[in-house]
């Protein structure tokens, strides 16, 4: 089509154009880099196509504009992962569905967050991720969870201290630059939102814990940005 020929020969002029010498308002050189370039569009619907071409070239970009923070599978697999801690159903858009959502029960979900995981490996998005040590790790978060209910110790829950724990496990501990860069921007975007639950929820109980998985399932995921103008890329 039009927009991926067009799509395409942006993506050229990125590569070509990175390295060009340029010179600074202080009279010091440098080279032109991905964080110098913007494609800006005015139709937000076909900012897909533009991602697809920078992505087949190994270009990283970062995506500002309303909605889409929920269609990376790195935003995915964290909700899935509160999904399975507080035994809630998981919901997931699906484009060729009539009501453009599917609810996932407990296995339909384990199965997901499976197939994932597997595309962030493959991709090199989350090279060390483990299906078998995500799953091992649910299930003790799952059962210090029970004990909490059951009175043994604090009953007091901070989502974020989990969020931490779920990307320990998932590989981000492992070397000084575990993943890509575009992946942690997204991972921090969800850290964003789950302060912002925690501004109202500073702590859950263990039963309450369903609550920030209808966050992030509802609200967020349909309204979040991806970005803002005042971040630095």
């Amino acid at each position: 089509t039009a927009i991926d020929r067009e799509a395409d020969w942006i993506a050229d002029q990125i590569e070509e154009l990175r390295g060009t010498i340029i010179r600074e308002k202080d009279g010091s050189e440098r080279a032109i880099d991905y964080a110098d370039m913007a494609i800006l569009l005015r139709v937000n619907s076909v900012g897909e196509d533009y991602a697809s071409a920078l992505g087949e070239r190994g270009i990283p970009y970062v995506v500002n504009g309303t909605g889409g923070l929920f269609d990376h599978d790195e935003a995915m697999l964290v909700q899935a992962g509160f999904a399975l801690v507080s035994r809630s159903d998981l919901l997931v858009e699906v484009e060729d569905d009539d009501d453009g959502y599917v609810v996932l029960n407990e296995q339909q979900t384990r199965d997901y967050a499976r197939g994932l995981i597997e595309e962030l490996r493959e991709s090199g998005a989350m090279p060390t991720a483990s299906s078998a040590r995500f799953f091992e790790w649910i299930a003790e978060e799952r059962e210090e969870l029970d004990n909490k209910a059951n009175g043994e110790g604090s009953r007091r829950i901070y989502p974020q201290d989990i969020f931490h724990e779920m990307l320990s496990v998932l590989g981000a501990d492992q070397g000084p630059d575990p993943w890509p860069q575009q992946t942690m921007f997204n991972l921090g975007r969800v850290s964003d939102l789950i302060t912002q639950y925690e501004a109202v929820h500073p702590w859950v109980r263990p039963g309450q814990l369903q609550s920030l998985c209808v966050f992030l399932g509802g609200w967020a995921a349909g309204n979040v940005d991806e970005g803002s103008l005042d971040e630095a890329l």
